[in-house]
């Protein structure tokens, strides 16, 4: 994305880019956007970089490794401005990594009154609530391989049992042929 690289007064082209970006909520914007967040984070100002760390979380928020994304907002939420404390905060519950729980614990523990408590406890409750269709999906998927597992068990059980069973009716036939021919005529009698 050209638009995060350029420089214009107050930064009015980057911060459309990172509204768009917000919007949009692709993957494919993970590296520039972090990149960009990274590289001008002292340059641009503190608005469009705490949008931008909104729509770091969004964009990545479906991406299987969310680790590089999570400790960037980790590491944010120390910052000496408290709109960028709060807004990486809240950004970790939009990015949904269940790994931020440690410190969105620690930060909603802080006196009651305290911005970074409310944001901390907002974003526990978003992961909460994340979690919840997450792990039905989760155990819906894993009763499902259960099922097929145990229907594959069964169905080899079941021709192991009809083997065994044609096995035993046909020890069963020849045993009744040998046993119902008469004795005469397997040992002929001595007179």
């Amino acid at each position: 994305m050209e638009s995060l690289k350029s420089s214009s007064p107050q930064e009015r082209i980057a911060s459309a880019a990172v509204r768009v970006i917000n919007d949009l909520a692709d993957p494919t914007y993970v590296t520039p956007l972090l990149e960009f967040l990274i590289s001008r984070q002292t340059q641009i100002p503190t608005r469009v970089f705490s949008s931008g760390l909104t729509a770091l979380a969004r964009a990545g928020h479906d991406l299987t490794d969310r680790t590089l994304i999570r400790e960037f907002l980790v590491g944010k939420t120390n910052h000496p401005k408290s709109r960028i404390r709060s807004t990486a905060i809240r950004a970790l519950g939009t990015l949904g990594d269940k790994k931020a729980t440690p410190v969105l614990n620690r930060l909603s523990a802080g006196h009651d009154d305290h911005p970074d408590r409310k944001a901390a406890q907002s974003a526990l409750s978003a992961l909460r609530k994340e979690e919840a269709p997450e792990k039905q999906l989760k155990h819906f998927h894993e009763s499902i391989d259960a099922l097929k597992k145990n229907e594959s068990e069964l169905k080899s059980k079941l021709e192991t049992l009809q083997k065994q069973f044609e096995a035993l009716t046909k020890l069963k036939e020849d045993t009744k042929e040998i046993t119902t021919e008469p004795l005469e005529e397997v040992i002929p009698p001595t007179h």
